[in-house]
């Protein structure tokens, strides 16, 4: 079924889409025909290497770089998709860091950072997205396996961020699911990344 998925015309924006889980989401909405922005933070050189792979077979891709944790990166990256393309259709929540350690040895620092990037970058990505998309629009959020399933030693805090990221979905489809927008979340397993 998904092969035969048209997203032509369609505009994405994918967050952390540069490396891992998000840079695999980024090739297959411009597979499928999706215009395709994403957000970066440190990989710069993957970022472009993804935009010219896009580009090499026919897509349109544009690489933000965009700390998930800073909120006027996040504002800036989302209204230069607005800019560039006039509308967003798509947006995948991917952003995500990961904290582990005992919940005795996680600093304040330590708590916000995940705080910021794992919540408040989800929470402003999707309000400054939603000014520019209408109705069939579509939000995926990254979620973890870890807050229903296996969670395990050293990982409580970042249990804590994503299992933030189920409710806040679930809370979305309530909110914006008359007006015609999708709300998912997917909670992958573990990867090497």
């Amino acid at each position: 079924m998904l092969n035969k998925l048209s997203l032509t015309g369609k505009i994405a924006l994918v967050t952390g889409g540069s490396r891992s889980i998000g840079a695999e989401i980024v090739k297959k909405l411009a597979a499928h025909g999706a215009t395709v922005a994403f957000t970066y933070h440190a990989s710069q050189k993957k970022a472009e290497e993804l935009v010219k792979e896009i580009e090499f077979y026919g897509g349109q891709g544009l690489a933000i770089k965009a700390d998930a944790g800073n909120p006027e990166m996040v504002i800036h990256a989302v209204a230069e998709v607005a800019r560039k393309f006039n509308k967003i259709d798509i947006l995948v929540n991917n952003a995500g860091i990961s904290h582990l350690g005992s919940l005795e040895a996680v600093t304040i620092a330590d708590f916000e950072r995940l705080v910021a990037v794992n919540i408040t970058g989800v929470f402003l990505t999707t309000r400054e997205s939603l000014k520019h998309m209408g109705k069939g629009g579509r939000i995926i959020n990254i979620g973890s396996t870890m807050v229903n399933y296996s969670g395990f030693s050293g990982a409580s805090i970042y249990i804590l961020t994503k299992g933030a990221i189920t409710g806040f979905s679930k809370g979305l489809v309530r909110e914006l699911g008359s007006k015609g927008i999708t709300i998912n979340t997917i909670h992958p397993g573990p990867t090497n990344s």
